[in-house]
């Protein structure tokens, strides 16, 4: 969960939070779409929007995560 945040962080080089949420004027697709696709990989698309499909992900590595008893 810690890592995707902050390959999300990382990889951000929008001037706003905002920006990253909205696609950009040369392409069609957010950062925070294409950063999702790339991450699930090929064999996935993505019906949902980009930032519900991330937060189920964050959502059930915390429950794995306590479920396993490894929830920092």
């Amino acid at each position: 969960k810690k890592s995707i945040i902050e390959l999300l962080l990382k990889s951000a080089k929008s001037p706003s939070l905002l920006d990253f949420f909205s696609p950009s004027k040369t392409t069609s697709k957010s950062q925070l779409r294409k950063l999702t696709e790339s991450s699930l990989g090929p064999c996935f698309f993505i019906e949902k929007a980009p930032s519900l499909v991330l937060l189920r992900i964050l959502f059930c590595s915390t429950l794995t995560s306590e479920k396993l008893g490894t929830y920092n």
